[in-house]
C-alpha cells in the first residue's frame, strides 16, 4: 500500500481545501517530509487518513478523550456559519497491488448553542482495476471488506510512531509491558483463539461438574482440586489487570500533573530532573531485582560462607592429626588394647606398668581411634576437601553478585535522597498551584507504589498456584490411566479438558515464539542503528516473559539500566519496527510508515542510520518533524539516499488554521536550520 494523495476540506486546523501528493503512480521515491511546529497538524494530517480508512476519531495517544471531545470540522467554518450545517470530508488515494482506490468519507456539522453536533454523510470508494475498469462501491460493510483486505484495522495503530509511544517503551514498568503485549497479541490476531479457550474452559467445568459422581473418587478429589486452583489463578490473574488498569490510569494522571507543573517555569528544571531521577530509580529496581534473582545460584555457597571459618577450622584440625600420623592411626586401637592385655609386645618382650615402652603404648591407646570413626573422619576431611577447593571460586561469584546488589541498592538510596530533596524543592515554591499539584502528585505516588506492590505479590501467588497445577495435572495423567469411563459425558469432560489443555498449550508456545522473533527482528534492526563502539557492548533486544523489554551486553546480562536515553529510544525504535516487519511477515512493509517526532533525544549518528535504514523497511515513509529534529544535517542525508521525493511546510494563518506549502526540495534545504 501506498498513498497518493489526501485531500480534506474543512478537516481540524485546516480550512477550506488542503492538498498533499505523496506520491506518483510509479514513482521510486518513497520518503515525504512533513514539517511543522508542534500544534500545526502533523498528527492532524495522520488522523484525517485514520479517519477516512475507519470512522474513527480517535488515535491511541489520545488515551481517555472522550469521542465528543475531538472535534473535527474546522471551527473557523462552524463560527462563520453558525446555526447552518458545514461540510467536511477527506479524500484518500493509494495504491495496491497495481489496483488504485479512491476513497472519500463526508459529514456535515453545526455549531449551536456553543455545542457541535455532527453527523456522517457516507463513504464512497472507487476502484480503478489494471485493465482500466473501475469499480463504485457506497455500502459500508462492502468498503469495509475491501478495505480490510488491505490493512488489517487491529495494527492501524502500528504504522504511526510518535514520540510519545516511544517514550512509553522505555520505560521500565507497566505502561511498557502492556504496550508491548497489546502490540504482539494484535500481530498474532488470536481474538478467535482466546474466545475459544475461554469457551472450552467453561466447557470442560460444566461437563466436569455434571459427572463428578461418576469419576472415581481419587480423580474427582484432582478434578475439585485443579478446578479449585484455576478458579483461584482467574481470580488472581483479574485482579491483575485490574491493578494494570489502576496503574496504566494513574501513569497518566501522573504525566498530567508533571505537564501542569512543567508550565510553571520557576520549577521547570527540578520536574525535568525529577522525571530522570524516576526513570533511574525504575532502572535500578529493576536490574536489582535481577541480580536478586541471580542468588537463587548460590544457596549452598551463601550457607557455606556463614559457616565457613568452622568448616575451615574443623579442616585444618584433621589435617594436622593427619599429619601426626594420628588420623589414621599407625597402629589398631583393638591390637593395642591385646598387648597391654597380655603385657607382651609384639617382638615379644614383656612389659610392665610403669615401664616407658608401657606408657609409650598408653599413649597410643589415648591416641587412637574406633576403625569406624577413623573412617568417618577421613571421610569428613575428603569431603571438606572438595568443598574448600571447589568453594573459592563459588563464593567469588556469589560475593559479587552481593557486591553488585550492595552497590544497586547504595545508588537506589542516593537516588531517592536526591529525590526526595528535588520534591521538597517543588514542595516549597511559593506558587499555590505547584503545592497543589505537587500534593496531588505525592499522594498519586503513594497509590502507585502500593498497587505496584500488590501486583508483584499477586504475580508471585499465581506462580505458585501455577507449580501446584502443574503437579496436579501429572497426578490427573496418572489417574486418567486407571480411569474406567462408562460414559458419554466422561469422555466428553475427559476430551473437553485435554482439547483445553492442547489449545492452552498451543497459545503459550505461539506467543513465546512470537516473542522470540520479534526479539531477533528488533535486534537486527537495533545493532543497524547502533554506532561500532555500542555494537561491542550491546547484543540483543529480548521480550522477557511478562513482556517486558530487555537489553543484553555481550555476556548475556541484562543491561537496559545502564544504557543512555538515546539508546533507550533506538532501542523502542527497533522493537516497534520489528512489529510491523512481523506484520509484514519478514519483509517489506507494504504499509505507509509514519513518524512524528521519532528523533527525540538521539544523537546525529543514531539519526543518520534511522535515516538510511528507514526507507529500505518500508514502501514508503512520511516524516512529521519539527525544526529541532530536522535541520539540515538530516536533510542532507535523506537527500543522499536519493529517495526524498516531496517536503511540505505547515504554516499557521492568523486564524490559528494552517496552510500547506509544498517546497521542492532543493529550495528547502536552505529554509532549514544548520545546527
Amino acid at each position: 500500500m501506498r498513498l497518493l494523495s489526501l485531500c480534506m476540506y474543512n478537516f481540524r486546523q485546516f480550512y477550506g481545501t488542503s492538498e498533499i501528493i505523496f506520491s506518483k503512480e510509479h514513482e521510486d521515491k518513497n520518503v515525504v517530509v512533513i514539517f511543522g511546529e508542534n500544534g500545526r497538524g502533523k498528527t492532524g494530517i495522520f488522523r484525517a487518513i485514520v479517519y477516512c480508512l475507519y470512522n474513527e476519531k480517535k488515535l491511541i495517544q489520545d488515551g481517555d478523550i472522550k469521542d465528543e471531545e475531538l472535534q473535527l470540522i474546522n471551527t473557523q467554518a462552524l463560527e462563520e456559519h453558525a446555526g447552518e450545517f458545514v461540510d467536511s470530508f477527506v479524500e484518500l488515494k493509494f495504491v495496491h497491488n497495481n489496483f488504485i482506490y479512491t476513497l472519500k468519507r463526508s459529514m456535515i456539522g453545526s455549531k449551536q448553542n456553543d455545542k457541535v453536533i455532527t453527523e456522517d454523510r457516507g463513504t464512497k470508494l472507487l476502484i480503478k482495476y489494471p485493465d482500466g475498469n473501475t469499480k463504485k462501491i457506497e455500502q459500508q460493510n462492502e468498503i469495509d471488506y475491501e478495505l480490510s483486505k488491505i490493512l488489517d484495522k487491529r495494527i492501524k495503530d502500528y504504522f504511526l510512531f510518535d514520540g510519545e509511544r516511544i517514550e512509553r517503551l522505555t520505560r521500565a514498568n507497566v505502561e511498557q509491558k502492556k504496550e508491548v503485549a497489546i502490540g504482539i497479541k494484535r500481530l498474532l490476531n488470536v481474538d478467535a483463539l482466546e474466545k475459544a479457550r475461554s469457551a472450552l474452559s467453561r466447557l470442560t467445568k460444566q461437563l466436569e461438574k455434571d459427572c463428578a459422581d461418576k469419576f472415581s473418587p481419587e480423580y474427582a478429589k484432582l478434578i475439585r482440586e485443579i478446578n479449585s486452583i484455576e478458579l483461584l489463578i482467574q481470580e488472581k490473574n483479574e485482579r491483575k489487570k485490574e491493578i494494570e488498569n489502576e496503574l496504566e490510569h494513574a501513569y497518566i494522571e501522573k504525566d498530567k500533573l508533571d505537564k501542569e507543573l512543567e508550565s510553571i517555569n520557576e520549577i521547570k528544571h527540578f520536574i525535568e530532573k525529577r522525571k530522570e531521577l524516576e526513570t533511574s530509580i525504575a532502572d535500578k529496581e529493576q536490574e536489582a531485582k535481577e541480580i536478586l534473582s541471580q542468588m537463587k545460584n548460590y544457596p549452598k555457597t551463601i550457607a557455606f560462607g556463614i559457616i565457613f571459618d568452622v568448616i575451615k577450622d574443623v579442616y585444618d584440625y584433621i589435617d594436622k592429626l593427619k599429619a601426626k600420623g594420628q588420623i589414621p592411626s599407625a597402629i589398631r586401637k583393638d591390637l593395642i588394647q591385646k598387648i597391654l592385655y597380655e603385657k607382651k609386645c609384639i617382638c615379644g618382650n614383656k612389659i610392665e606398668e610403669g615401664d616407658e615402652a608401657y606408657k609409650r603404648i598408653i599413649e597410643w591407646l589415648n591416641n587412637a581411634n574406633e576403625q569406624d570413626v577413623q573412617d568417618s573422619i577421613l571421610d569428613i576431611w575428603r569431603l571438606l576437601s572438595e568443598i574448600l577447593s571447589s568453594y573459592e571460586k563459588d563464593y567469588y561469584d556469589a560475593e559479587q553478585v552481593l557486591i553488585k546488589y550492595g552497590r544497586e541498592n547504595n545508588d537506589l538510596e542516593r537516588l531517592r535522597i536526591d529525590l526526595e530533596e528535588i520534591s521538597r524543592n517543588i514542595g516549597n515554591s511559593n506558587r499555590s498551584d505547584a503545592l497543589d499539584l505537587e500534593d496531588c502528585r505525592e499522594k498519586l505516588e503513594e497509590k502507585i507504589i502500593k498497587l505496584e506492590a500488590e501486583r508483584k505479590y499477586i504475580i508471585d501467588n499465581i506462580e505458585s498456584h501455577n507449580k501446584d497445577h502443574i503437579k496436579i495435572q501429572q497426578e490427573i495423567e496418572k489417574e486418567k490411566q486407571k480411569q474406567i469411563i462408562k460414559s458419554v459425558i466422561e469422555k466428553r469432560a475427559i476430551l473437553a479438558r485435554d482439547t483445553r489443555d492442547a489449545l492452552n498449550n498451543t497459545y503459550e508456545k505461539f506467543t513465546a515464539e512470537i516473542k522470540e522473533v520479534v526479539g531477533k527482528y528488533a535486534s537486527e534492526i537495533f545493532n543497524k542503528l547502533l554506532d561500532e563502539n555500542e555494537k561491542i557492548v550491546l547484543k540483543q533486544i529480548v521480550v522477557n516473559e511478562d513482556y517486558s523489554l530487555q537489553v543484553l551486553d555481550r555476556w548475556n546480562k541484562p543491561f537496559l539500566a545502564d544504557i543512555s536515553a538515546g539508546q533507550r529510544q533506538i532501542m523502542s525504535i527497533a522493537f516497534i519496527m520489528a512489529l510491523a516487519k512481523v506484520a509484514a511477515n519478514g519483509g517489506l512493509l507494504e504499509i505507509p510508515l509514519f513518524m512524528d517526532t521519532p528523533f527525540g533525544r538521539l544523537s546525529y549518528y543514531h539519526r543518520k542510520n534511522l535515516i538510511n535504514l528507514l526507507p529500505q523497511m518500508a514502501s514508503q515513509w512520511v516524516l512529521l518533524a519539527t525544526d529541532t529534529e530536522f535541520s539540515l544535517k538530516e536533510a542532507n542525508e535523506l537527500r543522499n539516499t536519493g529517495l526524498w521525493s516531496k517536503m511540505y511546510i505547515l504554516n499557521a494563518t492568523d486564524k490559528g488554521n494552517t496552510v500547506i506549502e509544498e517546497r521542492d526540495i532543493d529550495s528547502a534545504i536552505p529554509f532549514l536550520k544548520d545546527r
